[in-house]
């Protein structure tokens, strides 16, 4: 009777096992392995770009990032940080000026110009005006869209939204 019981129960525990199809990863070929770094390598390619924009009153912790890319006036005590998660082209920082006569912004000067910008940080030592801006940011998505982010104080209207995410198409 016990070795019928051991039997139902081993047969039991295959049953688990078989149904979970767990794999034990020391029974794994290194071909499975080769695979799943494939897999994830399609996911991440498939990823869309995200540009994170942040405002800060202080130096933001990207700054000591020797990979950060540093733009801007060095007297500036305020700061833009952007952050691009996948590629982007054609970033542009451009001091802009308001033209009363037809109540809109006027593109002066591009003070700054960079190809392409691929998983990177840049950090701008700015200032951030109340009122009418002096410089925006631009750039395209892979797909030619044109994005813009116009350098101003938002913190006034809402301390909790001095971050802005684009996910560009």
């Amino acid at each position: 009777m016990k070795r019928f019981i051991s039997i139902i129960i081993i047969l039991f525990i295959l049953l688990v096992l078989v149904s979970c199809g767990k794999i034990p990863e020391s029974s794994q070929t290194s071909s499975d392995t080769t695979q799943t770094s494939s897999n994830a390598t399609q996911v991440k390619t498939n990823e869309k770009t995200t540009v994170t924009i942040t405002e800060y009153y202080e130096e933001p912790q990207s700054i000591k990032d020797k990979s950060a890319m540093i733009l801007g006036d060095l007297s500036s005590s305020e700061y833009v940080e952007m952050i691009v998660q996948g590629k982007i082209t054609d970033f542009q920082l451009i001091n802009v000026e308001f033209d009363s006569t037809n109540n809109v912004l006027i593109e002066k000067e591009i003070t700054k110009q960079i190809a392409d910008l691929e998983n990177a940080t840049i950090v701008l030592r700015t200032s951030l005006p109340e009122g009418i801006p002096v410089e925006k940011i631009k750039w395209k998505s892979a797909t030619g869209k044109v994005y813009e982010y116009l350098i101003v104080d938002y913190g006034m209207a809402d301390k909790n939204n001095m971050k802005q995410i684009f996910n560009l198409e």
